[in-house]
């Protein structure tokens, strides 16, 4: 494995998603504008489509091979991979700007429906409090065994498992990375809970609907799977020092992250196939006559980021990519990405 293997594989997956991107977006909304139902089929659809991709297969075999160029610089390799992002970004931009004048107008009705929707939490108290259990058996486990724990123990493994970082024992260094696996769980679980409960439904009646229903509930059960998934890797890291004296990663973590990739490639496809809201599912004739996913295209900053104050919602569909994204007029958005990302700052820099 050379120096530039793996951002030369991760340059491929990116091309991979940037190309695919524009498919999965509900079926009237293109380069994040909102369309006509039959508008993908124009000759101006299918011209802009052909030309991002162009656009971004060329930024990405560029991409490429400036990495191939960077391997005797290797600090110049991550600014060659930023080549492909930034050709793919102004392919975008372009597309955007392409489609924009032709907009449709979607409808200002908005329907409600008189039938009860499942809200619950996937999983249940079980899901909710499983995670922080796992977390809290591990501590224990710590706490109780901590006279045999060494002195001196593995902090980092190379590709191999092989440990080749060491650090000695500590309160901060054992404990303080549970209480991170905490907050990322508590942080994923809001997560799931605003998705079940809190995000617009946009289409209320028919399949589109029942299609819409099944990706938030998919979705939400996907995270609180991965709320075990860091529970149980933190847990493991936590707990190996007691129940082995082996220093090297062995199948225990191997099992873990074997579901984790298997878990997220599951997902992955699926995702793929259901599309935005899941309704790639849905037969073009029982598709909604519900234009765009009731948010404003002028709302939506460069086709990305969605700010609209006048809109009570926290989180939107995502236009560009798969679920959702913060709707950055909202003063609750911003309270919540500032606990997200302030807090795992702040216990990072504790462990330090």
């Amino acid at each position: 494995m050379t120096l530039a293997t793996l951002p030369s594989v991760a340059i491929i997956v990116n091309a991979l998603i940037f190309l695919v991107i524009p498919a999965l977006s509900r079926h009237d909304i293109f380069f994040s504008i909102t369309v006509s139902r039959d508008f993908r089929d124009t000759t101006i659809a299918r011209a802009t489509l052909r030309r991002y991709r162009v656009g971004v297969l060329a930024g990405s075999i560029g991409a490429l091979v400036a990495v191939q160029m960077a391997t005797s610089s290797p600090h110049l390799i991550v600014p060659a991979v930023f080549v492909q992002t930034i050709a793919a970004t102004a392919a975008w931009a372009w597309a955007h700007r392409t489609i924009r004048p032709h907009a449709a107008i979607p409808s200002a009705v908005r329907v409600a429906a008189l039938v009860p929707r499942d809200l619950s939490y996937p999983g249940g108290a079980v899901a909710i409090v499983g995670p922080f259990l796992v977390l809290g058996a591990a501590a224990w486990l710590l706490h109780a065994n901590w006279d045999f724990i060494p002195d001196r123990i593995p902090a980092h493994w190379n590709i191999y498992g092989t440990p080749d970082r060491w650090t000695t024992k500590s309160g901060r260094g054992m404990f303080v990375p549970l209480a991170f696996a905490a907050v990322i769980i508590l942080a994923v679980q809001v997560q799931a809970w605003f998705i079940v409960r809190r995000t617009r439904q946009i289409v209320v009646t028919g399949a589109s609907a029942d299609a819409e229903q099944q990706f938030k509930r998919r979705t939400a059960a996907y995270s609180v799977l991965s709320t075990f998934n860091v529970a149980a890797l933190f847990g493991y890291f936590a707990m190996r020092t007691v129940v082995t004296s082996d220093d090297n990663l062995g199948w225990g973590f191997a099992l873990i992250m074997g579901l984790v990739v298997l878990s997220g490639l599951g997902f992955a496809g699926w995702l793929l196939i259901a599309g935005q809201g899941g309704q790639r599912r849905v037969a073009p004739d029982a598709r909604s006559a519900t234009l765009g996913d009731a948010s404003p295209d002028s709302a939506w900053k460069a086709g990305v980021f969605y700010f609209n104050p006048d809109d009570s919602a926290i989180l939107v569909e995502k236009r560009m990519g798969l679920g959702w994204t913060l709707n950055l007029g909202n003063r609750l958005a911003w309270l919540f990405l500032l606990l997200a990302i302030g807090v795992p700052f702040l216990i990072a820099l504790f462990m330090r």
